[in-house]
């Protein structure tokens, strides 16, 4: 890591929501995990009677089966609740000089003097909110995601906020700058690419 280097972040985590987000999502999830623990127990229930059907022994043969199932359907519930709170709670970007850093649930950097192939990928979601292009208000672009491949790991860093709202003209211009000393396939139209996106949503 370079030492006494500023760490500019860029714009792509649950900053100004994640307190509400993360209250939400824990409300939910004990709601969720609630209705796992009746639906396994039910449904340990019903296998209880298809398995020993008429046999006054066979709620005490299988009777741990609604109690097995409920856990193991609340257990999914709030394992799942837990990654989808990690990742509000960790989801993170940033520059320090020409390293790039993406968190999301774990943490990967990548050196981008080092890097090996740099591209632009258009996902299928699109932006929120009309793009200007020459005072001409037209339809909003698909979000874009920045791939890096360097020192033996790809990052991936997405352009835009979780609310699908493109990252600000002058953080596209930062990763722009930071990506300028890359001497690798993709390079030089990355960062041609960032530097016109970051041009576009400042016109008008």
């Amino acid at each position: 890591m370079q030492s006494g280097m500023h760490r500019y972040r860029l714009s792509v985590g649950f900053h100004g929501s994640r307190a509400i987000r993360v209250v939400f999502m824990v409300f939910l999830g004990g709601m969720a995990a609630g209705a796992a623990i009746c639906a396994g127990t039910l449904l340990g229930l019903v296998g209880i009677a298809i398995l020993a059907p008429g046999d006054p022994s066979g709620p005490e043969r299988w009777g741990f089966l609604p109690i097995v199932l409920a856990v193991l359907a609340s257990g999914a519930v709030v394992a799942y609740t837990a990654v989808r709170i990690t990742r509000v709670v960790r989801t993170d970007a940033w520059l320090e000089g020409s390293r790039l850093t993406v968190r999301v649930v774990r943490e990967r950097t990548v050196e981008l003097s080092y890097a090996t192939s740099v591209a632009v990928r258009v996902t299928n979601r699109p932006l929120i909110g009309p793009v200007r292009r020459a005072g001409v208000v037209g339809p909003a672009p698909m979000m874009a995601v920045l791939v890096v491949t360097g020192e033996g790991r790809t990052v991936h860093l997405r352009l835009a906020n979780p609310d699908a709202i493109q990252l600000p003209p002058d953080q596209l211009f930062a990763l722009a700058n930071a990506l300028s000393v890359a001497r690798c396939p993709g390079a030089v139209e990355t960062v041609t690419w960032l530097r016109g996106a970051a041009a576009n949503a400042s016109a008008g």
